[in-house]
């Protein structure tokens, strides 16, 4: 959505036509009495955002974008593929099921009351699998039901790396999130 006021077409024009002429910025800003930064901008709009693809990089099918960055393309699994490797680790679980839900690294810390930085150290492998609290928060967030097995969680308070696959989310749940 738009915001300020409405762009003063002539005054752009004029603009044009100066810097045409072979005036710079500053001098076409003086003239106007702005910044030659102002000029900049007026000649000069903002690109458009692009739109990221990422693919599984397994069965290579296209992931929800929404939340994505293009270092994502065939480095996050699907979440139908994600289902067939128990052994994926906490982070891998994390991203996949963030990027189906449509949510950027910021998004699911703000929705989980965790900073974002703890986040992208679990997607990334950089801490192994938190907390139960802390896991039941994060796929809260993402609107995701953990199943779990009859141990529970282990006795630390962590989650047991071997028993893991059991609290993941089962496949029906994962293709409710999946997007495409």
């Amino acid at each position: 959505m738009a915001s300020g006021r409405r762009p003063n077409l002539e005054r752009r024009h004029r603009m044009t036509e100066l810097r045409d002429q072979g005036y710079t910025f500053g001098e076409i800003g003086q003239m106007f009495g702005v910044t030659r930064q102002c000029v900049q901008r007026a000649l000069n709009p903002a690109p458009r955002s692009r739109v990221v693809r990422v693919r599984c990089r397994e069965c290579d099918c296209d992931i929800n974008p929404a939340g994505a960055v293009p270092r994502d393309d065939r480095d996050v699994l699907c979440l139908s593929c994600l289902a067939q490797r128990p052994d994926a680790a906490f982070g891998e679980h994390l991203k996949a099921y963030r990027l189906a839900a449509g949510l950027k690294v910021v998004g699911l810390a703000e929705k989980a009351g965790v900073y974002a930085s703890v986040i992208s150290s679990y997607e990334h492998g950089r801490l192994g699998a938190p907390t139960w609290h802390l896991m039941t928060r994060l796929f809260q967030a993402l609107g995701v039901r953990l199943a779990v097995d009859s141990h529970g969680p282990a006795e630390d308070g962590g989650v047991d790396e071997h028993r893991f696959d059991a609290l993941m989310p089962t496949l029906q749940e994962a293709e409710l999130l999946s997007v495409g």
